[in-house]
């Protein structure tokens, strides 16, 4: 499911994002210049957060979380 978010998100964000989570390779998106924003947590924290059904407050994102668009 994270994967499949973040592939529909690729050109819907501004900016270049980078998911991290334990035992899994790393996936990026966005088609933004400069800093890529690195966020990291469990799978399923990151797809609450992807999907718009939770706010993000598990996740670590040391510059803060991307806002992003609706899902659905």
């Amino acid at each position: 499911l994270v994967a499949d978010l973040a592939e529909w998100m690729h050109t819907r964000v501004p900016g270049r994002i980078e998911l991290r989570m334990p035992g899994r390779d790393p996936i990026g998106f966005g088609l933004g210049a400069g800093t890529t924003i690195v966020i990291s947590g469990k799978v399923q924290q990151l797809a609450g957060w992807l999907t718009g059904r939770s706010g993000g407050e598990d996740l670590i994102a040391p510059g803060g979380l991307p806002e992003l668009p609706s899902w659905l």
